[in-house]
């Protein structure tokens, strides 16, 4: 896809990898529609990025379905069109799957899940209009490995592999590429937000983590040339690849972690 002139929609755009995103699509010649919880951050990327005749701000909750939807549709009327959805946006879980709050457990499961999947079904008929487009989840590493404490978040990123699988085959007839981003640790605050009860002084993110700007400039190739499933560092896809292959030792790696921070 010629990024130069495409319309692209990234939730979760206010920090971290969807501000880097749509910094770097944005860099690219892009139109970037920006959706996050955050109507002032958005305001001020918006600035930052040119203003109103290249960037959108979109405050949204992407868990709620009629918002969702108003997403693309605010896209279309203003830019004409969608090219590429960038579903970022997502939460952390931190603690049992037995103890936690089920308010909490639904809140990861309808931002991480049924958000993308209301962005989807929006944004696919724009696209099919168009004669194809691209859809970019940004998945993790425990949604192929499940991390103790972190079954929730886990789930969630699984049920959303599983969905890109399904969907990259049924719309490949349209021209729409599906592709699952894969990273693993990033610098963001992320782990520093999580929802739960996170060990004193906070959950690190993993050893040697990326940038975000490394992840953006990961997702824009992919937008670029699309691949079905991809990672940001060999680390990521080793980890993956030792998961599969020797899923006892990672259980006992996981497991002295795990009584290393009760």
């Amino acid at each position: 896809m010629r990024i130069e002139g495409a319309v692209v929609l990234i939730t979760g755009a206010s920090s971290g990898i969807g501000l880097a995103t749509a910094r770097a699509f944005s860099a690219s010649g892009a139109r970037v529609a920006l959706a996050a919880r955050s109507a002032q951050a958005l305001e001020d990327l918006v600035q930052e990025l040119g203003g109103a005749s290249v960037a959108l701000a979109l405050p949204c909750d992407v868990s709620d379905p009629v918002a969702a939807a108003e997403l693309v549709t605010r896209t279309v009327e203003v830019f004409g069109g969608l090219d590429v959805l960038v579903n970022n946006a997502g939460i952390g879980h931190y603690g049992s799957l037995i103890d936690a709050p089920w308010t909490e457990i639904e809140q990861v499961f309808a931002t991480n899940l049924f958000g993308p999947i209301h962005l989807i079904r929006a944004a696919v008929p724009v696209m099919r209009r168009r004669g194809g487009g691209v859809i970019i989840n940004v998945s993790s590493v425990n949604g192929r490995r499940a991390l103790p404490l972190m079954a929730a978040y886990s789930a969630s990123k699984y049920a959303l592999n599983g969905i890109a699988d399904a969907l990259r085959v049924e719309l490949s007839r349209d021209r729409i590429a599906v592709v699952t981003l894969l990273p693993g640790a990033v610098r963001t605050r992320f782990n520093t937000a999580l929802l739960g009860k996170p060990p004193s002084g906070g959950r690190r993110g993993g050893p040697f983590p990326s940038s975000p700007e490394r992840v953006a400039r990961r997702i824009v190739d992919l937008a670029r040339h699309p691949r079905p499933i991809a990672y940001v560092t060999f680390r990521d896809r080793l980890w993956v690849w030792l998961s599969l292959l020797a899923p006892r030792l990672v259980d006992l790696m996981l497991g002295r972690v795990l009584r290393s921070n009760p």
